[in-house]
């Protein structure tokens, strides 16, 4: 998936934060990386963008983790591949 794929509500609600996630020390890859789900030994892990569908928001970040904000009124919360040790989920 190149960025031009992405759906324009999801391009948006990252860009809009992505500043804030870069700070929190997100990456580029785990930001817009569109890897899915071929995780093995927790390597190779869905970037947030295909986490995200049209409606969802981004709640609040942190070094650790992004809470989604489903456009239904629930969230999810995607964790970073490398969580520094003895961090609570």
């Amino acid at each position: 998936m190149s960025i031009k794929n992405i759906n324009p509500m999801v391009f948006a609600a990252i860009a809009a934060r992505e500043d804030e996630a870069n700070e929190a020390g997100w990456t580029h890859d785990e930001l817009w990386g569109d890897r899915f789900w071929n995780i093995t030994a927790g390597k190779n892990r869905p970037g947030l963008v295909s986490m995200l569908r049209p409606g969802d928001q981004l709640g609040e970040i942190t070094a650790d983790k992004i809470q989604i904000l489903r456009k239904w009124g629930c969230y999810t919360l995607h964790f970073r591949s490398h969580r520094p040790t003895g961090t609570a989920a």
